[in-house]
């Protein structure tokens, strides 16, 4: 298609440039098919890595253009032209950069310039698209928490922790913690965790890492009020709460001269903040904080909730977004005055608790209690994302309380000690590497999908549970799952996790009508199947030509699903490197106890 035709044209273009700036070629091979082997099967490194003159920004333009996925390259060599002209006069557009429109731009264009942004912005976009009501949703979400492992931990050492895990099960997988606590939930802590990772990661300045402390003790605030008000929406409000500041950290980091350029004019003493911002930027930090919320696809629930206020003519709490509303900009704006030298701190929340008296039903009481609990559960809370707090000045400013408080509700906001009950057990730091063994996620695995079975569940969240078991437990696999399609007469691929996945779940069909192949050979006599070379020579001829051309893996394993003598499905494993995946027997027991889950749950719900 001419779609297509554009996709290999960029493509094209970006080899030549990459081997002009760099010298050496994208991809190694010593023939046509190694070179294509390499290219849908190995990682280009960026330009930089040989010529380190590059810039971060002209690395970008060239793995766009060279990306795996068509769809994510520039859409023809033109667009690609006018981005290398927007890269070229970069220094002259960020010297004339005076519009609210203009500074937008700039901004959301400096950002994709940076290496990681365009694969972080691609997934916080996947997980906003997200809708509890869709079937496919479970897949978008664990697979795009699974292919960031520290994101991944982070998030299931969260969702065991009790500030979300009211039940003393431990929970070792994204599917599990989806059906445990719903999409939506799920969603908003891996955004917030992937937020907060994307700036605290590189922090260019101390002033940048104090915002983001004082901008998650804000969400902890915004979550702990909305409990005590009993909404139940309360972790929407810890990310609108989150992300009322986000226009400002994105300007300290992407947009660092600025941003001190602000400071120095407020350090003067003689305009406020908002007005200096205007005045460099010519926008607020709201409007830019917006913007780049709806480029990242947040729902208008959350993006609504950024919008300013006036606190002296405070909105009546008509529906949840003007709670939302003003619950988030009521817990930044008590963020801000614990910022304040201690002597004004008192002042300030009183004046603030009395414009959000009639509207949020707080006093001086609840707002000192929401103060401490939020203090100490900002401690807790950094030590489970694994955010260092040593030497915030900000969190020494906090008053930390008499320590005579009593929860704003019992059993709901406070997150447990990190050595207590075991309910982060799974992933606490000196057991990280034991996590990591085949054996012992496999065999949390079971036991997780094991307490699902005795609960209401789909189908499509076991299948998808035991297919992230397996990925989990083996690093550097595809696992896909193939169910059977009446239509087709197929056995066909499903959903699946690993590197280029979609490729395989594209290509891989089995026709039900019998060959004499490995496939067949498996269903037919119901035994599974683990091919070590499949370029063997007494292999080869046993594997159909489509698997050659299409999948081409130099090895792999299949786990047939039958039923009543009839194949029903088949879970495929492959390394997503080209390197086959090797199973001890134990290993092999393991998997096959989940097969026979899977084989279970098709049972119950038939």
């Amino acid at each position: 298609t001419r779609r297509q035709n554009s996709a290999s044209d960029v493509f094209s273009i970006g080899l030549v440039f990459y081997e002009m700036l760099t010298g050496k070629t994208a991809v190694d091979g010593t023939d046509i098919y190694q070179i294509m082997y390499a290219i849908s099967n190995s990682s280009i490194a960026a330009p930089s890595k040989t010529n380190k003159a590059i810039d971060e920004r002209l690395d970008a333009l060239i793995l766009k253009s060279l990306d795996k996925d068509p769809q994510r390259r520039f859409a023809d060599a033109g667009a690609m032209l006018k981005a290398f002209n927007d890269y070229l006069s970069f220094d002259d557009e960020a010297r004339n950069t005076d519009s609210s429109d203009s500074t937008i731009n700039f901004l959301l264009r400096r950002m994709r310039h940076k290496k990681d942004f365009p694969v972080f912005s691609q997934t916080i976009n996947i997980l906003n698209k997200a809708s509890s009501s869709e079937t496919e949703s479970l897949t978008l979400v664990s697979n795009a928490i699974l292919k960031d492992y520290s994101l991944t931990n982070k998030v299931l050492r969260l969702v065991n922790s009790a500030y979300y895990n009211r039940g003393s099960e431990k929970i070792s997988t994204i599917s599990r913690a989806v059906v445990m606590l719903g999409i939506d939930a799920v969603r908003s802590i891996a955004a917030s965790l992937m937020l907060f990772d994307h700036l605290q990661n590189k922090l260019q300045a101390h002033q940048l890492k104090e915002d983001a402390v004082q901008s998650l003790f804000s969400a902890l605030v915004a979550n702990d009020l909305m409990v005590s008000l009993g909404k139940t929406n309360h972790e929407e409000a810890f990310l609108c709460a989150l992300l009322q500041q986000l226009g400002k950290m994105l300007v300290r980091f992407y947009l660092h001269e600025e941003s001190r350029t602000i400071d120095k004019l407020i350090a003067q003493g003689e305009i406020a903040e908002p007005t200096a911002v205007t005045q460099v930027l010519g926008t607020s930090y709201h409007r830019l904080g917006i913007a780049v919320a709806r480029e990242w696809g947040f729902p208008e629930s959350i993006v609504s909730s950024m919008e300013p206020v006036n606190f002296d003519r405070l909105p009546p709490e008509k529906n949840d977004a003007n709670k939302l509303r003003l619950v988030s900009h009521f817990s930044n704006a008590l963020g801000n005055c614990l910022s304040l030298p201690p002597d004004q701190q008192s002042g300030a929340i009183s004046q603030l608790t009395r414009q959000f008296s009639s509207v949020l039903d707080i006093d001086k009481d609840k707002v000192s209690l929401l103060v401490e609990t939020s203090q100490e559960e900002l401690v807790k809370f950094s030590k489970l994302i694994q955010f260092d707090l040593k030497n915030s000045r900000y969190i020494q400013q906090i008053p930390s309380g008499d320590g005579k408080g009593t929860p704003l509700k019992s059993g709901q906001t406070q997150i447990a000690e990190l050595d207590s009950a075991g309910s982060i057990h799974i992933l606490q730091e000196d057991l990280e590497e034991q996590i990591k063994t085949t054996d012992k996620t496999l065999t949390d695995g079971i036991q997780d999908v094991t307490n699902t079975l005795t609960g209401e569940y789909s189908l499509n969240q076991i299948m998808q549970m035991i297919l992230e078991i397996i990925y989990r437990a083996l690093p550097g696999s595809r696992v896909v799952l193939s169910l059977k399609d009446g239509k087709s007469n197929c056995i066909r691929a499903r959903f699946g996790f690993g590197e280029d996945v979609d490729r395989i779940i594209r290509n891989f069909s089995i026709p039900l009508a019998y060959q004499a192949d490995v496939f067949h050979i498996s269903f037919k006599n119901n035994v599974d199947i683990q091919i070590k070379d499949t370029q063997d020579e007494n292999i080869r001829g046993k594997i159909p030509q489509w698997y050659h051309e299409e999948i081409g893996a130099k090895g792999f394993t299949i786990f047939p699903i039958i039923i009543k003598h009839s194949p029903i499905a088949m879970i495929y494993i492959d390394g997503a490197d080209g390197a086959t995946i090797s199973l001890t027997d134990n290993q092999l027991g393991l998997i096959k106890t989940l097969r026979n889950q899977a084989i279970l749950a098709i049972k119950n719900l038939q």
